[in-house]
């Protein structure tokens, strides 16, 4: 039994229907609005007063074939129907798709013909892109996952060769002019010798350039500015591409981890110009940024749309890059269009990435 007299319990009454933030409606047996609350007409996108006596039709067209139907069953089964999942355009979001969860149920007096509908809605919008966005992420994952792994079969059968096919030839060879035989003189011995340094010599040379193509042992030694400063030298040097970098001195020493991070984003960005740009120059900055490290690598190429290279998983070198970032807990950005060229933007963390290493 109320504690509240009729008309202070209708004054309640109404007060929840107005501010609770589920839409509700109340729609007659002509499916016309007779009642509605803000919630669901700035769900549909028009004043709640707009929506009286109007058909459901005139208010939602873009979801009328699909909500007519179910409400007339209502009124011919006396059935509710329940979390109803809902997906369409509202004047509201015209061209962006929506989803909603729906239920409704007939409203009548006892042993009368319902009169109407009382209508609940709950926009779930959020969590279906959300939904979509994880599966997103987990289809890129394994994209990334299967290229990494391809990317290191690659890698380890192209060191295999060069270990086999270069530097086990050149051993063997080596072998073979040391085997000196017992009836040569003086000279012929020494020419041996002089023929086995310089084999020594190419293989040394052979060994650094594998050594400093996997990771630049100067990053342990010197740090990361020397060894971009190397690295951008070199790269001009093989690809012609002119590379201003500019810096600013950076504290000292850094989280290894950023480091790392930060050569490879550098390495793999101007592999990309390389590859792609289609230019003889690109840029380069590096700086401190609110206690980060920010890098930036822009060129004036020929650009490209990052959200198709990201769809098709055509880009592992992309997706790597940002996977790096990530796992440092930085920031990662490309902006880029065709013909308007490339810049990538990388923001990394130094305190808690260094807090990170000092608690292993």
């Amino acid at each position: 039994m109320s504690l509240l007299p009729p008309e202070s319990l209708l004054t309640l009454l109404d007060t929840l229907f107005a501010n609770t933030l589920v839409g509700l409606a109340f729609i007659d047996r002509d499916l016309r609005f007779v009642r509605i609350n803000d919630a669901l007409a700035t769900m549909n996108g028009q004043s709640a007063s707009s929506h009286i006596g109007q058909p459901v039709r005139d208010v939602l067209p873009h979801l009328a074939d699909r909500l007519e139907p179910l409400y007339r069953s209502v009124f011919t089964n006396l059935q509710p129907i329940l979390n109803l999942e809902l997906r369409g355009e509202t004047w509201a979001a015209p061209g962006d798709e929506r989803h909603w969860l729906m239920s409704c149920y007939p409203v009548a007096a006892p042993a009368a013909p319902p009169i109407g509908l009382g209508v609940i809605v709950v926009e779930i919008s959020a969590v279906r892109y959300a939904d979509q966005a994880l599966r997103t992420y987990a289809d890129q994952m394994r994209a990334l996952s299967l290229r990494l792994v391809n990317a290191q079969e690659t890698e380890r059968r192209a060191l295999a060769h060069e270990l086999h096919d270069e530097i086990g030839q050149m051993l063997t060879g080596l072998n073979m002019v040391l085997e000196a035989g017992t009836q040569e003189t003086a000279e012929q011995i020494r020419a041996r010798l002089r023929t086995a340094q310089q084999v020594v010599t190419t293989l040394t040379g052979q060994v650094r350039q594998m050594s400093l193509d996997l990771l630049p042992p100067m990053l342990d030694d010197l740090g990361l500015l020397p060894t971009l400063h190397w690295y951008i030298r070199r790269y001009h040097e093989q690809t012609h591409i002119a590379v201003d970098f500019k810096y600013r001195e950076l504290p000292t020493p850094l989280p290894l981890q950023v480091v790392i991070v930060a050569y490879r984003i550098v390495q793999e960005g101007l592999t990309n110009v390389a590859r792609y740009a289609q230019v003889d120059h690109a840029a380069v900055q590096i700086w401190l940024h609110q206690g980060d490290l920010a890098i930036t690598i822009e060129d004036e190429g020929c650009g490209f749309d990052v959200a198709a290279a990201r769809r098709a998983h055509h880009s592992v070198g992309l997706v790597g890059m940002h996977e790096r970032v990530l796992l440092v807990g930085g920031q990662f950005r490309i902006d880029s269009a065709p013909g308007e060229g490339t810049r990538l933007y990388a923001l990394l963390p130094l305190t808690s990435v260094a807090a990170a290493e000092e608690g292993r």
